[in-house]
């Protein structure tokens, strides 16, 4: 990283070169950081002081390289929780939801975008910016059309974070990455839980609604019935289930999902894949079912209704 910083004072020292020519420099720098960053071992060992060095090599007014710079920051924090918030406020810092949707008019070159935008709308008040625009869902979802499968997983990744439910034992899961943190020396207290305002019940309901009426769920059928979905990942699976998973959640949305033809993908699903994504669509199966017939919920309904089946064979 200091060598790259070298490289890039250098080239803007020389004042007879192109005025664009520090641009491809930190251009050049951002690949080269990138391609660092896809090595595990620097993942969990880059530090604040990392951080610092990668600011100065890719500080910049540009929008080329606030995305490239935002999409770094998304890799590092895969393996790096005691680092992972402050890469959350740099790229807040950096990067609107709005200059990364536009970022997107590329579509040869969406995917530093969408991890982009995975890593700033982790925070609430980003998804709610995205959610409740009035273009922006529209314009997400069509990169899943335009780029094609190499966009499915981040398009689908950012939709699961804009419609997921806080899990019932999310307080005891962040006490224990709390305990392990301040086991290794990472944290000197222990926070108290709070979930955000903007991720209560009623926002994520909301911001579902936004996204179904944007159809979201149109793009995941299409998705789903795709040739190339056949050999999809386990991983891509469990990230559509789950988003269909999450607008099952809210009761309302559940006719509305049987219109769009969410069981019709969702039966397949419960019977292919792994045991995650077998089990999630099972339960997304069960919860339209019993809205749209209470009836199958109780005595002869439950073992002659084809649809609950996965939900009962299952252990």
């Amino acid at each position: 990283l200091e060598h790259l910083q070298d490289v890039v004072d250098a080239v803007e020292s020389v004042g007879n070169l192109r005025p664009d020519l520090r641009l491809s420099a930190q251009l050049l720098a951002a690949e080269a950081a990138g391609n660092v960053a896809g090595y595990k071992k620097f993942r969990t060992s880059a530090d604040a002081a990392v951080l610092q060095e990668l600011l100065g090599v890719l500080g910049s007014d540009s929008p080329a390289i606030q995305s490239k710079l935002v999409s770094l920051l998304a890799k590092l924090s895969v393996n790096n929780e005691a680092m992972r918030e402050q890469y959350r406020q740099q790229a807040a810092k950096h990067a609107s939801v709005a200059s990364l949707l536009r970022a997107l008019d590329d579509a040869q070159a969406v995917a530093g975008p969408l991890d982009a935008l995975c890593l700033v709308v982790q925070q609430a008040d980003n998804k709610d910016t995205l959610a409740h625009d009035s273009a922006a869902p529209k314009r997400l979802l069509s990169v899943a059309d335009s780029a094609g499968p190499t966009a499915w997983f981040g398009v689908v990744a950012i939709c699961d974070l804009l419609s997921r439910y806080p899990s019932a034992n999310s307080e005891e899961e962040q006490l224990k990455r709390q305990l392990a943190d301040f086991a290794n020396g990472q944290q000197k207290s222990l926070q108290k839980f709070e979930r955000h305002p903007l991720d209560d019940d009623s926002h994520i309901n909301a911001r579902c609604s936004e996204l179904i009426g944007a159809g979201l769920v149109g793009t995941l059928v299409a998705i789903c019935k795709h040739a190339q979905f056949k050999s999809a990942s386990n991983t891509l699976r469990e990230a559509v289930v789950q988003v269909l998973a999450n607008l099952t959640v809210c009761a309302k949305n559940r006719g509305r999902l049987v219109q769009l033809g969410a069981i019709k993908v969702l039966l397949p699903l419960s019977n292919e894949g792994s045991d995650k994504s077998r089990r999630l669509a099972a339960h997304a199966i069960a919860r339209i079912v019993i809205s749209v017939n209470p009836n199958v919920g109780y005595r002869e309904g439950v073992g002659t209704h084809p649809a609950t089946l996965p939900v009962w064979l299952r252990p």
